[in-house]
């Protein structure tokens, strides 16, 4: 039985390759992380933030890591309702889950255009503020799934191909900065962060720097799907162009979409503007959407806050170039 948790959870998220998990209530300020005491008992700790949290996620280890992983390699990524993310992590080996928090991403600091922000000062309605759903959030990628999106293409062309060279200094960057973030402006413009340094061994202090920022990204009225945490993955199906990833986002009026994003265009910029652009649109449920699970053999379920549970599924067609 576990007692850490002062309100109902809303979501709950095993480390990998730990016993570790951690859980977060509906407008909890507090992100508890559980870890093992003994074999049948488990303590907690509390990581607090001025606001409420919006959504966690544990930072994914390569299956290179997954070698020689210690329990203190572990850590956490959180994104509150004041529009910062941070890192949490450990230093000390004997105490795995004694967290602090070793990395900040402030947007206000890296905006690609200025931004009237809806949040309440410090002055004003703490209650109201930690209850608005529309800041827009930071989103972390998986660092396996880009590998995987990265590693799937470079060896498709030839060495002196200029895509080749593009996507070998992609790789590169990947190799170097395997944790990235990005966010969309109410505007549609949109920033990429790289972090370096998170749990390297010997330990360092973790380093934040934007890797890029785009100016319209994605058409302003599309925003509303990415207030909500979305899922970045390589769908190996998606032959349109190399180092792709799909995103899976959905607005508050329990509609679908997922866009693609070619990571080769946003991460080594071109003589264009990259954007995002739309691969499927699911239209389905009455009220908004609860829970979206991770996608899985060209599927993907969802689930309302009604209860109701819907299985999508996805592919590319192909369209004929035989006219009657």
């Amino acid at each position: 039985m576990f007692c850490g948790q002062q309100v109902q959870a809303i979501m709950a998220k095993f480390e990998s390759s730990s016993a570790m998990f951690a859980t977060l209530g509906k407008f909890d300020r507090l992100v508890t992380v559980w870890h093992p005491t003994s074999a049948k008992e488990y303590a907690f700790i509390h990581l607090a933030h001025p606001r409420s949290v919006s959504y966690f996620a544990w930072k994914a280890l390569s299956n290179k890591s997954k070698l020689t992983h210690q329990p203190s390699d572990c850590a956490l990524f959180t994104m509150a309702r004041d529009g910062i993310g941070r890192f949490w992590s450990s230093i000390d080996p004997e105490k795995p889950h004694a967290f602090y928090m070793c990395a900040v991403i402030d947007p206000n600091q890296s905006l690609m255009t200025s931004e009237t922000s809806s949040r309440l000062s410090q002055d004003s309605n703490m209650y109201h503020a930690d209850h608005i759903e529309d800041t827009s959030p930071i989103h972390y990628i998986n660092c396996n799934e880009l590998r995987s999106a990265v590693c799937a293409q470079s060896q498709s062309y030839s060495r002196h191909d200029k895509l080749n060279q593009r996507i070998k200094k992609v790789q590169e960057l990947v190799r170097e900065t395997p944790d990235l973030l990005f966010r969309v402006q109410s505007d549609g413009s949109l920033t990429f962060w790289g972090v370096k340094y998170l749990n390297v061994f010997p330990k360092r202090i973790p380093r934040v720097f934007v890797v890029s920022r785009i100016a319209q990204a994605i058409d302003p009225s599309d925003v509303c799907y990415f207030l909500n945490p979305i899922q970045a993955f390589y769908d190996p199906s998606s032959g349109i162009k190399p180092v792709e990833l799909s995103l899976i986002t959905q607005n508050p009026h329990g509609q679908i979409r997922c866009y693609g994003i070619h990571i080769v265009d946003f991460l080594e910029q071109g003589h264009f503007i990259p954007r995002l652009y739309l691969k499927y649109a699911w239209m389905g449920h009455k009220y908004p959407i609860k829970s979206i699970s991770p996608p899985y053999a060209n599927r993907l379920c969802s689930t309302g806050i009604d209860g109701e549970m819907n299985i999508w599924k996805y592919e590319l067609r192909e369209v004929s170039n035989y006219r009657e």
